[in-house]
């Protein structure tokens, strides 16, 4: 936002000219620790989201709550003027941290995020490669909240980040309807390497290249074919039809 201006005016338009879908989220995956909070709430009242991500800790569960509290209580008044939904990211490195995490989530946050590269789906999930495993770990971690009746059907879920797209399929067919929404760059990123997703899979393994390193990047016609390709592909995945 402070860097580029076009990006920024898109996203200051964004719902009083395009009624777009916005979310604001602290940038702790490209960070490593949430953006600061005063310039974070800053931002939201300039932006003015659907949804906001109260600020977590990688794979902190106690830090992550006591962030949230921490937050809401130094910027209450402020949260209450804005009309964005809260989303609570759920963070833990074992399965009981997690589901604590969930729990707590599940009370307070209007919204319930997954992130897609906790390191516990790891050893959680089954698959040949890093990616594969956190694909189906958070398949089986979602499988788990339900089965044990920890899953908060009355709230929205969204989930953050994608290992592989491949991985969305199944909450359409399973009709986990409460999912309702999941953000990525996946699908750019590879349209930018000229990666396309297989119609009928996915991908075997994902491009690391973040997309805010390659935010300047100037897109020829073949990237952009390839990107047009990738998010259609994508969208046929989410739902089901692939």
């Amino acid at each position: 936002m402070d860097e580029h201006e076009d990006y920024r005016d898109f996203f200051l338009r964004a719902r009083s000219l395009y009624n777009r879908e916005v979310f604001l989220d602290t940038s702790v995956f490209e960070l490593g620790t949430a953006f600061d909070p005063s310039k974070y709430m800053d931002w939201a009242e300039k932006i003015n989201p659907n949804q906001m991500i109260i600020p977590d800790v990688l794979e902190d569960t106690r830090a992550t709550i006591n962030t949230w509290s921490q937050f809401s209580e130094d910027y209450r008044s402020r949260l209450d003027k804005l009309d964005a939904r809260r989303v609570g990211v759920v963070q833990g490195k074992t399965l009981s941290d997690i589901e604590h995490c969930y729990q707590f989530m599940s009370i307070n946050a209007d919204v319930i995020a997954l992130s897609f590269d906790m390191s516990f789906y790891d050893g959680y999930g089954a698959g040949e490669t890093k990616y594969g495993r956190m694909c189906t770990g958070r398949q089986d971690l979602i499988n788990h909240l339900i089965n044990t009746d920890k899953w908060n059907w009355n709230k929205p879920h969204h989930l953050l980040g994608c290992s592989l797209p491949q991985e969305f399929s199944y909450y359409a067919r399973n009709n986990i309807h409460n999912i309702r929404s999941v953000d990525t760059s996946n699908p750019i990123v590879h349209g930018l390497h000229q990666v396309k997703y297989n119609s009928t899979f996915g991908l075997k393994d994902k491009i690391k290249t973040k997309l805010a390193d390659l935010i300047t990047a100037t897109v020829t016609p073949e990237q952009s074919d390839c990107i047009d390709y990738n998010i259609e592909q994508f969208k046929r995945i989410a739902t089901g039809q692939l």
